[in-house]
Protein backbone atom coordinates (compact mmCIF):
# COMPACT_ATOMS: atom_id res chain seq x y z
CA UNK A 1 0.00 0.00 0.00
CA UNK A 2 3.14 2.30 -0.69
CA UNK A 3 2.97 5.03 -2.64
CA UNK A 4 5.16 4.23 -6.16
CA UNK A 5 4.32 7.59 -7.90
CA UNK A 6 8.35 9.29 -6.79
CA UNK A 7 9.52 6.16 -8.29
CA UNK A 8 8.54 7.64 -11.59
CA UNK A 9 8.24 4.04 -13.91
CA UNK A 10 5.98 4.15 -16.38
CA UNK A 11 4.21 0.63 -16.18
CA UNK A 12 4.14 0.81 -12.71
CA UNK A 13 0.66 2.09 -10.57
CA UNK A 14 -0.13 2.29 -6.62
CA UNK A 15 -3.06 2.89 -4.92
CA UNK A 16 -2.17 4.24 -1.04
CA UNK A 17 -3.76 4.34 2.52
CA UNK A 18 -4.04 8.42 2.80
CA UNK A 19 -1.80 8.18 5.92
CA UNK A 20 -1.02 11.65 5.98
CA UNK A 21 -5.23 12.32 6.17
CA UNK A 22 -5.68 9.23 8.27
CA UNK A 23 -2.94 10.27 11.13
CA UNK A 24 -4.59 14.03 11.03
CA UNK A 25 -8.39 12.45 11.96
CA UNK A 26 -7.15 10.43 14.47
CA UNK A 27 -5.21 12.94 16.32
CA UNK A 28 -7.96 15.08 15.98
CA UNK A 29 -10.50 13.20 17.56
CA UNK A 30 -8.23 12.40 20.51
CA UNK A 31 -8.04 16.55 20.92
CA UNK A 32 -11.43 16.89 20.34
CA UNK A 33 -11.96 14.51 23.29
CA UNK A 34 -9.58 16.99 25.14
CA UNK A 35 -6.25 15.46 24.90
CA UNK A 36 -3.09 17.51 25.14
CA UNK A 37 -0.45 15.25 26.10
CA UNK A 38 -0.19 12.83 22.94
CA UNK A 39 2.63 10.13 22.34
CA UNK A 40 3.36 8.30 19.07
CA UNK A 41 4.96 5.22 18.83
CA UNK A 42 5.94 2.97 15.71
CA UNK A 43 7.94 2.28 12.74
CA UNK A 44 11.26 3.90 11.67
CA UNK A 45 12.20 7.32 10.11
CA UNK A 46 13.07 6.45 6.62
CA UNK A 47 12.71 9.41 3.93
CA UNK A 48 9.72 8.74 1.82
CA UNK A 49 8.09 6.31 4.41
CA UNK A 50 4.54 5.66 5.39
CA UNK A 51 5.87 6.28 9.10
CA UNK A 52 6.74 9.92 7.92
CA UNK A 53 3.77 10.87 6.33
CA UNK A 54 1.94 9.11 8.87
CA UNK A 55 3.97 11.50 11.73
CA UNK A 56 3.81 14.48 9.67
CA UNK A 57 -0.47 14.04 9.88
CA UNK A 58 0.04 13.50 13.33
CA UNK A 59 2.61 16.97 13.74
CA UNK A 60 0.37 19.38 11.24
CA UNK A 61 -2.74 18.96 13.22
CA UNK A 62 -1.09 19.04 16.85
CA UNK A 63 -0.14 22.44 15.55
CA UNK A 64 -3.28 23.79 14.12
CA UNK A 65 -4.84 23.32 17.36
CA UNK A 66 -1.73 25.39 19.05
CA UNK A 67 -0.14 22.34 20.82
CA UNK A 68 3.58 21.26 21.35
CA UNK A 69 5.21 18.40 19.24
CA UNK A 70 8.08 16.87 18.10
CA UNK A 71 9.91 14.11 16.77
CA UNK A 72 12.51 14.31 19.90
CA UNK A 73 10.50 14.55 22.50
CA UNK A 74 6.95 12.63 21.53
CA UNK A 75 7.69 10.17 19.31
CA UNK A 76 8.93 6.72 20.12
CA UNK A 77 10.45 4.27 17.04
CA UNK A 78 9.83 0.68 17.25
CA UNK A 79 9.30 -2.47 14.96
CA UNK A 80 5.47 -2.80 13.87
CA UNK A 81 4.54 -5.92 16.18
CA UNK A 82 2.95 -6.28 19.13
CA UNK A 83 6.00 -7.39 21.08
CA UNK A 84 7.68 -4.33 20.43
CA UNK A 85 4.27 -1.90 21.26
CA UNK A 86 4.61 -4.13 24.60
CA UNK A 87 8.19 -3.25 24.82
CA UNK A 88 7.75 0.16 24.22
CA UNK A 89 5.50 1.11 26.86
CA UNK A 90 8.37 1.80 29.78
CA UNK A 91 10.25 4.23 27.55
CA UNK A 92 7.06 6.12 26.65
CA UNK A 93 5.96 6.92 29.98
CA UNK A 94 8.75 7.69 31.19
CA UNK A 95 9.46 9.47 28.53
CA UNK A 96 5.75 11.25 28.55
CA UNK A 97 4.70 11.65 32.50
CA UNK A 98 2.08 13.78 31.75
CA UNK A 99 0.63 12.14 28.33
CA UNK A 100 -3.19 11.15 28.91
CA UNK A 101 -3.43 9.37 25.43
CA UNK A 102 -0.65 7.36 22.68
CA UNK A 103 -1.47 7.15 19.20
CA UNK A 104 0.52 3.64 17.92
CA UNK A 105 1.04 3.67 14.19
CA UNK A 106 -0.40 0.03 13.72
CA UNK A 107 -2.95 -1.50 15.53
CA UNK A 108 -0.31 -4.55 16.02
CA UNK A 109 1.56 -2.58 18.16
CA UNK A 110 -1.34 -0.33 19.86
CA UNK A 111 -2.43 -3.97 21.07
CA UNK A 112 0.85 -4.32 22.93
CA UNK A 113 1.06 -0.90 24.39
CA UNK A 114 -2.66 -1.80 26.03
CA UNK A 115 -1.22 -5.53 27.41
CA UNK A 116 1.76 -3.57 28.68
CA UNK A 117 -0.35 -0.82 30.54
CA UNK A 118 -2.59 -3.28 32.32
CA UNK A 119 0.53 -5.32 33.82
CA UNK A 120 1.68 -2.22 34.95
CA UNK A 121 -1.85 -1.42 36.83
CA UNK A 122 -2.64 1.09 34.21
CA UNK A 123 -6.40 1.51 33.15
CA UNK A 124 -7.10 1.61 28.70
CA UNK A 125 -9.13 4.21 28.48
CA UNK A 126 -9.34 5.69 32.55
CA UNK A 127 -5.62 6.22 32.79
CA UNK A 128 -4.39 6.54 29.35
CA UNK A 129 -6.24 6.19 25.95
CA UNK A 130 -5.00 4.12 22.90
CA UNK A 131 -5.97 4.87 19.07
CA UNK A 132 -4.36 2.32 16.37
CA UNK A 133 -3.64 2.14 12.66
CA UNK A 134 -4.88 -0.79 10.35
CA UNK A 135 -8.23 -2.09 11.30
CA UNK A 136 -7.13 -5.51 11.94
CA UNK A 137 -10.39 -7.81 12.80
CA UNK A 138 -8.89 -8.72 16.50
CA UNK A 139 -9.43 -5.09 17.56
CA UNK A 140 -13.05 -5.78 17.90
CA UNK A 141 -12.24 -8.30 20.34
CA UNK A 142 -10.17 -6.79 22.52
CA UNK A 143 -11.31 -5.29 26.22
CA UNK A 144 -12.01 -2.60 25.28
CA UNK A 145 -12.74 -2.45 21.74
CA UNK A 146 -9.59 -0.94 19.88
CA UNK A 147 -10.13 2.72 18.32
CA UNK A 148 -8.26 2.96 14.96
CA UNK A 149 -8.30 4.06 11.46
CA UNK A 150 -9.30 1.48 9.40
CA UNK A 151 -7.47 1.20 5.94
CA UNK A 152 -9.69 0.20 3.41
CA UNK A 153 -7.72 -3.25 1.95
CA UNK A 154 -11.01 -4.38 -0.29
CA UNK A 155 -10.74 -0.64 -2.34
CA UNK A 156 -6.85 -1.06 -2.75
CA UNK A 157 -6.51 -4.49 -3.77
CA UNK A 158 -10.12 -4.11 -6.53
CA UNK A 159 -8.50 -0.83 -7.90
CA UNK A 160 -5.17 -3.03 -8.36
CA UNK A 161 -6.68 -5.99 -10.08
CA UNK A 162 -8.73 -3.54 -12.12
CA UNK A 163 -5.84 -1.72 -13.57
CA UNK A 164 -3.71 -4.66 -13.84
CA UNK A 165 -6.78 -6.30 -15.83
CA UNK A 166 -6.80 -3.26 -17.82
CA UNK A 167 -3.09 -3.32 -18.63
CA UNK A 168 -3.51 -6.69 -20.06
CA UNK A 169 -6.36 -5.98 -22.07
CA UNK A 170 -5.22 -3.30 -23.88
CA UNK A 171 -1.56 -4.49 -24.00
CA UNK A 172 -0.90 -0.52 -24.41
CA UNK A 173 1.61 1.24 -21.53
CA UNK A 174 -0.55 4.85 -20.54
CA UNK A 175 0.19 5.97 -17.85
CA UNK A 176 0.80 4.98 -14.63
CA UNK A 177 -2.09 5.50 -11.92
CA UNK A 178 -1.73 6.94 -8.20
CA UNK A 179 -4.76 7.39 -6.02
CA UNK A 180 -4.56 7.94 -2.34
CA UNK A 181 -7.46 6.28 -0.77
CA UNK A 182 -9.63 7.12 1.99
CA UNK A 183 -9.60 5.28 5.92
CA UNK A 184 -12.53 4.62 7.87
CA UNK A 185 -12.94 5.43 11.42
CA UNK A 186 -13.66 3.01 13.82
CA UNK A 187 -14.66 4.43 16.90
CA UNK A 188 -14.21 1.66 19.35
CA UNK A 189 -13.67 2.23 23.35
CA UNK A 190 -10.25 2.87 23.86
CA UNK A 191 -10.26 6.57 23.78
CA UNK A 192 -11.73 8.68 27.16
CA UNK A 193 -13.78 11.53 26.49
CA UNK A 194 -11.46 14.42 29.11
CA UNK A 195 -14.27 16.92 28.40
CA UNK A 196 -16.96 15.55 30.21
CA UNK A 197 -19.28 15.89 27.32
CA UNK A 198 -19.97 13.05 25.19
CA UNK A 199 -18.15 13.30 21.75
CA UNK A 200 -19.47 12.28 18.25
CA UNK A 201 -17.15 10.16 15.74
Amino acid sequence: TNTAESLHFANLSSFTTDDYTASREAVRYLIENGHRHIGVVGGFLEEESLVRRRLKGVEDEMHAHNLDFSEKDNYLECRFSVSAGYDSTKRLLAGNPGMTAVYALSDSIAIGIIRALHDMHRRVPDDISVIGFDGIEIGRYLTPRLCTMKQDTGILAEKGVEILMQKLRTDTEGDPVHEMISSNFIRGESVRNLNGTNMKS
